[in-house]
């Protein structure tokens, strides 16, 4: 039986712009992690702007970004996500 491939730990909290947001558009990835992405970068309008875009992320998630005070974030999920606004 084969061996799976070895995986790097991914450290969302100390990661490049452009890793991030590439990270942030990915389809594939577990919505866990968009959820974690949200949470720790919800200030960062360009990152959540790719976000928010992905279709693997949670009502929940959209919901917890909607509620933050923030016109600019409240205007780039009703610009991308008419489904949850």
């Amino acid at each position: 039986m084969p061996k799976p491939p070895l995986l790097l730990p991914l450290d969302i909290d100390h990661i490049s712009d452009e890793t991030l947001r590439i990270v942030a558009g990915d389809r594939c990835l577990n919505s866990a992690i968009l959820d974690r992405i949200a949470r720790t970068h919800y200030e960062r309008i360009e990152i959540m702007e790719t976000l928010v875009r992905n279709p693997g992320i949670k009502d929940e998630t959209l919901l917890f970004l909607y509620r933050i005070p923030s016109r600019d974030l409240k205007d780039v999920i009703a610009r991308h996500r008419e489904d949850v606004v």
